[in-house]
């Protein structure tokens, strides 16, 4: 009798193709682990393409159970991982109530905290092997993290009119810097406090897109028409090409509730696509069972290889 692991290519192939085309990779990964011919097979990509929905971004939730208040008020809000010229891995968070910056190499016993001016900051990113973070303010700074004593410098202003905003995310789209500001209006009160979780209305979010101009150190406003899908959150931000993704809904914005002062409402209440032609806000019930006081919904986008 033939051994399965001397199956034919194209027929572990076919049988790949199935299992990934369902979206339960339960199956998936039980398959690449009965042998190393299925795994290699299904580790090649041509053994998936064409089948829909693999690579779109997936939503994670937190876990309810046991999780504990305290954790919440010291806390690292972002950390991406860098390499150096050296292959040194460096981690650069972002961590505390106070938005600071902190870098941590191999055999650190603690992080480093950068000095820099003050100013909460709320997002970080790796553009052109340069690393640039943007703080509450609208100020985009440049981290020099390979000098003795790491630093972050002012490198561009806010956009012109910038008077506030919720939160504000650093993506790249097609080779260019993006800042993306969220201002959420939901039931806010005399003192601009409100449940997030009650009374979602279509017009309750608004999203600005600006892109940077290096060589003026200019924002400059965009209406949204980008031929991408953004997906917003506390872990990672990026862009998705909607002509690669027919599943997407292009000049949107794929969001979740990562501000973190009303995750006392619970995560997950403010979850959904915005729109930037109408300026609509489609919200995405997950149920309250899916709500963590913990964390927010995390974006993560899948790799079969």
């Amino acid at each position: 009798m033939t051994s399965w692991a001397e199956l034919p290519e194209e027929l572990i192939g076919l049988v790949v193709k199935r299992l990934v085309g369902h979206h339960d990779l339960t199956d998936y990964f039980s398959f690449r682990g009965v042998c190393r011919q299925w795994r290699s097979v299904a580790s090649e990509k041509h053994s998936y393409a064409g089948v829909s929905g693999y690579k779109v971004p997936w939503l994670m939730m937190a876990e309810k159970e046991n999780s504990d208040d305290r954790l919440r008020k010291v806390f690292v809000r972002k950390a991406i991982r860098l390499s150096t010229a050296n292959d040194n891995c460096i981690v650069l968070g972002i961590y505390s109530q106070y938005g600071k910056l902190a870098i941590a190499k191999p055999a650190d016993k603690t992080w480093m905290t950068l000095e820099c001016p003050p100013g909460h900051h709320q997002d970080i990113i790796c553009f052109k092997d340069q690393v640039h973070a943007v703080d509450a303010y609208g100020i985009l700074r440049i981290c020099n993290i390979t000098s003795i004593q790491p630093n972050a410098v002012d490198f561009a202003s806010p956009p012109e009119e910038f008077e506030a905003a919720d939160t504000l995310y650093l993506v790249e789209i097609s080779g260019d810097l993006h800042l993306i500001l969220r201002v959420d209006f939901r039931n806010r009160d005399d003192d601009g406090v409100g449940d997030p979780c009650q009374s979602e209305n279509d017009d309750s979010h608004i999203f600005e897109i600006y892109q940077l101009d290096f060589c003026t150190k200019r924002w400059e406003e965009l209406d949204g028409s980008i031929g991408h899908a953004l997906f917003l959150g506390t872990n990672c931000s990026f862009s998705l090409p909607v002509s690669d993704y027919s599943e997407l809904k292009g000049n949107c914005v794929y969001f979740t509730d990562d501000y973190s002062d009303i995750w006392e409402f619970g995560g997950g209440c403010s979850t959904g696509i915005y729109n930037f032609e109408d300026q609509k806000v489609e919200f995405i019930n997950l149920g309250l069972d899916m709500h963590s006081m913990f964390s927010p919904p995390l974006w993560i986008t899948p790799n079969l290889c």
